[in-house]
C-alpha cells in the first residue's frame, strides 16, 4: 500500500497550514515518538520556524506555560494512546490552541 492510500489530504493541508500561519511549534512525545518529535522542531528552526520540543514529563510540570494562544501543538504517538499526552492534549484544548495528534 501507498502512503496517499491513508493520507487525509485536507486534514493534512489545515495541518500545514496551521503550521505555516502560527506564531510558534510545540512538539511534544515520549520514548521513540519523543526522538522523531525532537528532530521534526530541529527541522522547523532549520527553515526559520520557531519552534521547540518539550517532554511530557516537563510539561505536566509548568512547561506548557511556553504555548501561547496562537502557537500549534505537535503531539507524537505512535499508538495514538500515550497517556503522558493526554493531560497535555486537555490544557492545549483549553487554550485554543490548534493541536495535532
Amino acid at each position: 500500500m501507498d502512503i496517499l492510500d491513508y493520507l487525509d489530504k485536507d486534514a493534512f493541508a489545515r495541518a500545514v497550514d496551521a503550521l505555516a500561519a502560527c506564531n510558534n511549534i510545540v512538539t511534544c512525545a515520549s520514548g521513540s515518538s519523543g526522538i522523531a518529535a525532537k528532530k521534526f522542531s530541529h527541522t522547523l528552526c532549520c527553515i526559520e520556524r520557531p519552534a521547540r520540543f518539550l517532554f511530557p514529563s516537563e510539561a505536566v510540570h509548568g512547561g506548557l506555560g511556553c504555548v501561547k494562544k496562537g502557537d500549534v501543538m505537535v503531539m507524537v504517538s505512535r499508538g495514538g494512546k500515550t497517556v503522558e499526552l493526554l493531560p497535555i492534549l486537555m490544557y492545549v484544548s483549553r487554550k485554543a490552541s490548534p493541536s495535532s495528534v
